[in-house]
C-alpha cells in the first residue's frame, strides 16, 4: 500500500477572480465620483455667474434719486462684483467719494464725478 487512501485526488486548481472583482468595483466607483464632481462644479460655477450678472444688473440700474440709499448699495454690491486689483481700487475711490452720503439724516444729490467715476467702475467690471 501507498498510504494514502484511494478516495484522495490531487489538487484542483480553483480560479480566483476576486482581483478583477476589484478592479471593477474600484474603476466604477472612480467614474461615479468623476460624474459627481463634474456635476457639481458646474452646479455652483453656473450659480456665482448668475449671481454676478445679477448684481451688475443691479449696480446699472441704480435710482441715483435716493442719494443715501444708493450710496449703500454701491458699497454693498460693489464690493461683491470687484474681483480684480483695478476694480478694487476704483471701488474703493467712489466708496470714500460716498461717505458724506451714507452717515446723515438729510443728504444733497450725488454729483456727477462720483457717477462717472461710478460708471466707470461698472465698464472695468463687466469687462473682466
Amino acid at each position: 500500500m501507498n498510504g494514502l487512501p484511494n478516495d484522495i485526488k490531487g489538487l484542483v486548481e480553483v480560479p480566483d477572480f476576486s482581483i478583477y472583482y476589484l478592479i471593477g468595483i474600484a474603476s466604477t466607483l472612480l467614474i461615479l465620483l468623476t460624474m459627481l464632481g463634474v456635476y457639481l462644479y458646474r452646479r455652483f460655477n453656473s450659480a456665482e455667474k448668475r449671481e454676478r450678472e445679477s448684481n451688475l444688473e443691479t449696480l446699472n440700474s441704480i435710482d441715483w434719486s435716493d442719494s443715501r440709499e444708493s450710496a449703500y448699495l454701491v458699497t454693498e454690491i460693489g464690493r461683491k462684483v470687484a474681483s480684480t486689483d483695478r476694480s478694487r481700487a476704483i471701488l474703493d475711490e467712489v466708496i470714500e467719494m460716498l461717505e458724506p452720503f451714507k452717515y446723515r439724516k438729510s443728504v444733497n444729490d450725488i454729483p456727477e464725478e462720483i457717477k462717472v467715476k461710478f460708471h466707470l467702475f461698472c465698464q472695468v467690471v463687466e469687462n473682466e
